[in-house]
């Protein structure tokens, strides 16, 4: 099976076309403390701060269903500049998942 068959595309807009990612050299996972996010709460939640739309490239729901967010091939807008100790620029090189759910106290 395709990476597409697991994938939904809930085909949100952006304010513009998100820059084209030129290499992939790392993940960076996320949640967004809250117990429960839709694609398009956390897509509104990135509008509100100003941005163009979602900054992670995935959504991992509780349920397991998988959703793209920002385009797969874009760069995110989703961690710091650098991966400490390691030179990998974050937005630039990395893909941003975010797995639903509030892990910390």
């Amino acid at each position: 099976m395709a990476l597409s068959d697991y994938v939904k595309n809930v085909g949100l807009r952006f304010v513009y076309t998100p820059s084209r990612r030129k290499a992939t050299k790392g993940i960076v996972l996320h949640h967004p403390a809250m117990y429960t996010a839709t694609p398009e709460q956390i897509h509104q939640l990135h509008l509100n701060r100003g941005w163009i739309g979602a900054g992670y490239n995935f959504l991992v729901r509780k349920d397991g269903a998988v959703y793209e967010l920002r385009p797969r091939w874009s760069v995110g807008a989703h961690a710091a500049s650098k991966v400490s100790g390691v030179g990998v620029t974050n937005n630039s090189e990395t893909i941003g998942i975010c797995f639903e759910g509030y892990f910390h106290p």
